[in-house]
């Protein structure tokens, strides 16, 4: 019995030891694999989806202080309502002055689907001239990636005349 004993025990882990390691390393790379292809077939779809669905009626703003007062929350909150995005942080800041001229920088994190993010942007680009969106980046967790949630952070940039 004991000789039966050994040889068990040595293919049980000439066998079983592969597979173990096998689904420990792997596990974590199978994982982002399906997340990247699913991101791929959301950014498929992003072209249909936007063309099908119209938002608000667009009104092209310019010459307007939208950064320092944060008129420019007030603008896209509607465009945010529709496609279930939230605002999560609004940081104005005053970067340079020089005569009637301030130099405004805003970092602003939204947070929602990827699409319905991508959306919310091409609004911004389309409508509002007078902001320069200086840096865009997408961040998601892995806990919030199973809700389908991202977050995108952006610096957005605006030469605000004042007025004596």
């Amino acid at each position: 019995m004991r000789y039966y004993s050994g040889i068990i025990k040595l293919v049980a882990l000439i066998i079983l030891m592969p597979v173990v390691l096998g689904k420990c390393t792997f596990s974590k790379t199978f994982q982002l694999y399906n997340d990247y292809r699913h991101i791929r077939t959301l950014e498929e779809q992003l072209p249909n989806v936007a063309s099908s669905q119209s938002m608000l009626a667009p009104v092209p703003i310019s010459n307007e202080n939208l950064i320092s007062n944060g008129r420019l929350v007030e603008l896209i909150s509607p465009v945010c309502e529709e496609n279930s995005i939230t605002v999560k942080q609004y940081e104005p800041q005053l970067l340079d002055s020089e005569g009637n001229y301030k130099l405004y920088s805003a970092n602003m994190t939204l947070s929602g689907k990827y699409i319905d993010l991508v959306k919310t942007l091409k609004y911004w680009e389309d409508n509002i001239q007078s902001i320069r969106i200086s840096t865009l980046q997408f961040e998601y967790d892995e806990k919030k990636m199973k809700e389908e949630k991202i977050e995108m952070n952006t610096v957005i940039k605006q030469i605000e005349e004042v007025f004596p």
